[in-house]
């Protein structure tokens, strides 16, 4: 049998998170295991985790600034850890010993307000001693094991950090249940990267004992050798157990989360059970978390369309984000009735569901959300889903809203594809429409259709009086090809009176149309745009 590792409780206040750091790094390469609360005082039932650890803990480093004597956190740690026979190592960071309180100054502390002189050395020998009265740890070797993995076993307790890394190493890629033993002691050794080298070769032998180590290093978020795919590796015998530590709000947010997240790729009845609760909890990102490992099972759809009315954003774009994985008309009328929320990203998210659904009862929200004013994205989503479903019954609509709503490109997107004669008829005829962005968007989506019988138009738009229009008009006669307009584009590519995008847009359809008349004129245009430039 080892004893139970023992860790060293870092007690700080956050301002001093910089030195803490420095402290923690010391003491690793020391072979300490160190807990400290990050991230844990918001919102964890913090009390209990941090009693819990420092009554385990081997000693109580406490770090002293002006700040960390003014905590109230910091207070209540050492304090704590005095009353249950703890031992408190102080640490004075930016403070004298006579302005400490007097339970504190009857305790040898270390000073630390120097910074070239810092007592690293004098920590580290404290705690080795609390160390020795505390038995040191030793991993138990089975008797038959080979001569080499013990000696491997034995390097682990070596002060020398780069020797128990090598020698856990070694172990882990040994082939022999002797080693895998040795492995399975590992896991509670007092230095986390042999702990979590340990716990990572035991969860590729699906071997449960890794799991508390995988858990620890979850908890505090050490990713060197462990992560969430660590714990997938466990497979379904872990699945019971960590659905006991998901119902746990003891174990606070973020492993919880990671859980959650492990458990996505492990459904079965019961994790499916233990996540539709979490549907309920009261912290958001578990909501969240849940919602994502739940996403694309058939018994999750109800528990989803109801999370799609959450109270909070996240939550509620989450729900409908996995939505676009289901099909069915409760799913469609959710995500439509989201299309209409004030919150633009719920908004986003829905229309880019109904671009997955392609389903023609979401049409007329679609048209709607073509004059979403706050959004391009919104606007472009709902064109994609509408290209889906449109159908030659929605022309005289479109025709209407390409004159009245601020995205004109985007319905003459969809005209395009309802390409008719009629359409292209009623675009001609909109040339002549007094909004020039209505004229400019018809000329474009004219060289689009790639219809001829546009071309005598489109001529006359060259001469419109807005730049605009009349660069439109230029880009698509080079669409159709049109040989016709060769003159009149050499004119304007030559003209002084034009402005540069109107010239080049005439250059590039001359380049387009491809004559021989075209061609030289477009190399004529390229000597005089070069001439200008290296004048």
């Amino acid at each position: 049998m080892t004893a139970p590792m023992r860790h060293v409780f870092l007690s700080y206040c956050h301002e001093d998170a910089d030195f803490v750091r420095v402290v923690e790094d010391h003491l690793s390469e020391s072979g300490f295991s160190v807990w400290k609360d990050l991230d844990l005082r918001a919102g964890d039932n913090w009390h209990a985790e941090i009693e819990g650890a420092i009554r385990s803990a081997l000693a109580v480093i406490v770090v002293l600034s002006e700040s960390g004597q003014a905590s109230a956190y910091v207070n209540f740690e050492w304090a704590f850890a005095l009353g249950a026979g703890v031992p408190v190592v102080p640490l004075l960071l930016k403070t004298h010993p006579d302005r400490l309180h007097p339970r504190l100054q009857s305790l040898q502390s270390l000073d630390f307000t120097n910074y070239m002189l810092r007592p690293w050395d004098a920590l580290a020998r404290s705690l080795k001693a609390l160390m020795e009265v505390e038995r040191p740890f030793t991993v138990a070797v089975p008797r038959d094991a080979p001569p080499f993995i013990q000696k491997a076993a034995r390097a682990l307790d070596s002060l020398d950090a780069s020797e128990r890394t090598a020698a856990i190493t070694l172990l882990a890629e040994i082939s022999d249940a002797s080693a895998l033993e040795v492995l399975a002691e590992a896991v509670r050794h007092p230095a986390a990267n042999v702990r979590d080298i340990a716990a990572k070769t035991l969860a590729e032998a699906k071997d449960l004992r890794a799991l508390p180590a995988i858990l620890d290093a979850i908890r505090y978020k050490r990713y060197d050798y462990v992560n969430i795919t660590t714990l997938i590796e466990l497979g379904d015998a872990a699945v019971p157990i960590l659905v006991t530590l998901l119902r746990d709000p003891t174990q606070g947010v973020h492993l919880r989360e990671c859980i959650a997240s492990a458990l996505g790729e492990m459904l079965n009845d019961q994790s499916v059970e233990a996540l539709r609760e979490l549907l309920q909890d009261p912290e958001e990102s578990l909501r969240v978390g849940a919602l994502k490992s739940l996403t694309g099972h058939p018994a999750a759809l109800p528990w989803i369309l109801e999370a799609a009315h959450d109270n909070e954003t996240e939550v509620r774009w989450t729900a409908l984000q996995s939505l676009g994985q289901y099909r069915g008309a409760e799913v469609v009328a959710t995500l439509i009735d989201a299309l209409h929320h004030p919150t633009l990203s719920v908004r986003q998210v829905a229309a880019e569901g109904l671009v997955e659904m392609a389903d023609t009862t979401a049409t007329p929200a679609l048209l709607e959300a073509l004059r979403d004013e706050d959004d391009m994205l919104v606007r472009s989503r709902a064109e994609r889903a509408l290209a889906r479903v449109i159908d030659s019954s929605l022309v005289p609509t479109l025709f209407q809203m390409l004159e009245d709503v601020a995205a004109k490109k985007r319905v003459a997107n969809l005209l395009v594809l309802l390409k008719s004669d009629a359409v292209i008829n009623r675009m001609i005829e909109l040339l002549k429409n007094q909004d020039g962005d209505v004229r400019s968007t018809v000329a474009t989506a004219l060289g689009q259709l790639g219809d001829r019988c546009a071309s005598p138009a489109l001529l006359l738009a060259l001469k419109d009086d807005e730049e605009n229009v009349r660069t439109s008009a230029a880009f698509a006669l080079g669409a159709l090809k049109e040989p016709g307009a060769v003159p009149d584009l050499i004119e304007i590519s030559r003209s002084d009176d034009e402005l540069d995008d109107m010239r080049r847009a005439a250059a590039i359809a001359l380049e387009e149309i491809g004559t021989r008349e075209a061609r030289i004129a477009y190399r004529d245009w390229k000597r005089q745009e070069r001439a200008r430039e290296e004048s």
